[in-house]
């Protein structure tokens, strides 16, 4: 599951809003999200995100005994999105987002390392992140609570060190699972909100044999 503590960048179509009150009040200033219970939340965006995770990894490794263990992990993760939100006049908003998000350079997403009897290490290491999700929610004032939820996939990297074939033999899956969550968003300039997130992911198993015929595979779910 991640923790996410997002600041979205967003573009929203409320520029246009702003730009109609200059025209029309040339002698007052626009009006600030803070104080326009108006604020439009329609139109696309993008942005940027940090996030705190910690979740729980089921590994198999066969070699050749084959040894189930179960532990935690946590990393921080930074990455983007982008989506789309259209509000209806009751203040009811819908929208989809895709985000992508990649573990820190210090950390290298490791979430398994384990020596095996013939003297090589097994990890499990996560590239990346990426949900396609849709969001729905209820805007008031310059806030908007929402929930999400939808696919979520996963760059999975195995490595044995020292190889067989080079100095890390190195196997590539890609998971598919799902992901929900809830968040909380507020305006805080005409095309700039922030925004709080919760996610849920999990993500399904998968396996891989190394050249050395050792055999490792997980599953694990990330908060």
């Amino acid at each position: 599951m991640r923790l996410a503590v997002a600041t979205a960048l967003s573009v929203a179509a409320s520029a246009a809003a702003v730009a109609m009150a200059e025209d029309t009040m040339p002698t007052q200033a626009p009006a600030s999200p803070y104080t326009n219970p108006a604020y439009n939340w329609t139109g696309f965006y993008v942005g940027g995100h940090f996030t705190d995770t910690f979740g729980r990894v089921t590994s198999t490794l066969s070699d050749p005994e084959t040894v189930v263990s179960k532990n935690a992990f946590s990393n921080a993760f930074g990455g983007m999105q982008a989506g789309y939100n259209y509000m209806l006049p009751s203040r009811l908003m819908f929208g989809a987002e895709v985000d992508v998000t990649f573990p820190n350079f210090l950390e290298n997403g490791n979430i398994f390392s384990r020596a095996t009897p013939q003297g090589t290490t097994i990890t499990d290491q996560i590239d990346d992140i990426i949900t396609l999700r849709a969001r729905f929610g209820y805007a008031f004032d310059q806030w908007l609570i929402y929930g999400t939820g939808g696919f979520a996939w996963s760059q999975a990297r195995f490595g044995e060190t020292p190889g067989v074939v080079l100095y890390e033999d190195k196997l590539f899956n890609t998971r598919t699972g799902w992901a929900l969550g809830l968040g909380t968003e507020v305006a805080i300039a005409p095309q700039w909100t922030a925004r709080f997130e919760y996610l849920y992911d999990h993500f399904d198993s998968v396996a891989g044999v190394f050249p050395s015929g050792n055999a490792y595979g997980s599953v694990f779910d990330i908060h």
